[in-house]
């Protein structure tokens, strides 16, 4: 357990998502993921870590973890399950997209990409205020799309707001997005508790059940084999799977084996599940959190529901935790967590309590 010395406190009907900081290559230690209701619950922050191996040296410095406060009210619930067919709207407008992005490079990125809020320290609250009320013409704008018209967006039934897509051949057949507390394996939470985690104003071992609850798993439809031999390095790194294959590994040139992250041993898992949201509703995918993959991570990210509905694709790392393993059809591959654009924080006052 580590005492982080700060307190967190956010606005009513807010809570902070904590995780292990995003995409980074941390082998030494994990934190756990919490999902902490910091509109309520004041007093320093501790934050439990699982150490991968002994013995650890952590540096004054070295990131932990990674806040994202996320407003309760926003979260969905219950998307429709459904299947499309060629001759469908939605079908269509697949195809349409499909057809954007073979002839116009990089269209999600330039095109449909929505930035976040970012987020920006301040000196002092009297800059903090300053910042917030600077003429309205002086602020960036974030959503100019002049060559897209609302009619563009993927295809929402009556009534819904949230809709995982697979086409009609394929639905059968792949495990369903199932809601990410049916992952969690019996007696967890009694695990967690047994181990003392937390005090009765920071319930730690409740608010990382909570972050486990969040959102929707994907599953992986078919087993996947993956190797490794050391000394071959990456000529060695390989994948299978039976019939059409579901994933690509990363081609090495891409990278380097100069660069400071080689050797990256990078599999991208395919799903046949496209998720569509109402407008203003990005996912935000992360390795299911606080199930501590032992041979497999998937990277995180945030996509844009509401303009693209591709095909959940899960780009992840083969961890050096063993050379050979099988992923078993069901395992859970990464926590869909939708969040709503608009409700995320843009700005972080920082006090000093000891002035």
């Amino acid at each position: 357990m580590i005492n982080t010395q700060w307190e967190i406190q956010t606005p009513d009907g807010y809570s902070a998502l904590v995780v292990p900081p995003i995409n980074r290559s941390e082998e030494r230690f994990t934190s756990l993921g919490l999902f902490a209701e910091t509109d309520t619950e004041t007093g320093v922050f501790e934050l439990p870590i699982l150490v991968e191996r002994t013995p650890v040296m952590i540096e004054e410095g070295d990131p932990i973890a990674q806040i994202i406060p996320i407003k309760r009210s926003t979260l969905l619930d219950d998307p429709v399950i459904d299947s499309y067919s060629p001759d469908s709207k939605m079908g269509k407008i697949k195809h349409h997209f499909e057809r954007f992005n073979d002839v116009r490079v990089g269209f999600y990125r330039n095109e449909l990409w929505t930035p976040k809020p970012g987020g920006r320290n301040f000196t002092s609250y009297d800059a903090f205020q300053d910042h917030v009320s600077m003429d309205a013409d002086s602020q960036a704008t974030v959503d100019d799309r002049p060559d897209l018209v609302e009619e563009d967006r993927p295809f929402l039934p009556d009534d819904a707001k949230h809709v995982f897509y697979c086409r009609e051949k394929f639905n059968e057949a792949v495990p369903k997005p199932k809601p990410a507390e049916t992952h969690i394996p019996d007696g967890y939470g009694e695990a967690l508790r047994d181990l003392g985690l937390g005090t009765e104003t920071h319930p730690t071992a409740k608010w990382a059940m909570d972050a486990m609850e969040l959102g929707y798993i994907v599953e992986l439809d078919r087993p996947l084999h993956i190797s490794r031999d050391p000394e071959n390095g990456f000529d060695a790194f390989h994948a299978e799977n039976e019939g059409e294959n579901s994933f690509h590994q990363h081609v090495p040139e891409k990278i380097g084996d100069a660069h400071r992250f080689s050797p990256m041993e990078i599999l991208n898992v395919f799903s046949q599940w496209s998720v569509v949201m109402e407008h203003g509703y990005s996912n935000f995918y992360s390795s299911p959190i606080n199930h501590f993959q032992r041979d497999h991570r998937s990277f995180s990210g945030i996509v844009d529901a509401d303009w693209y509905q591709g095909e959940v694709n899960i780009p992840g790392k083969f961890t050096e935790r063993s050379d050979e393993a099988t992923l078993s059809r069901g395992a859970a591959i990464t926590q869909a967590i939708p969040l709503q654009r608009d409700a995320l924080l843009q700005y972080a006052v920082i006090n000093d309590n000891d002035t």
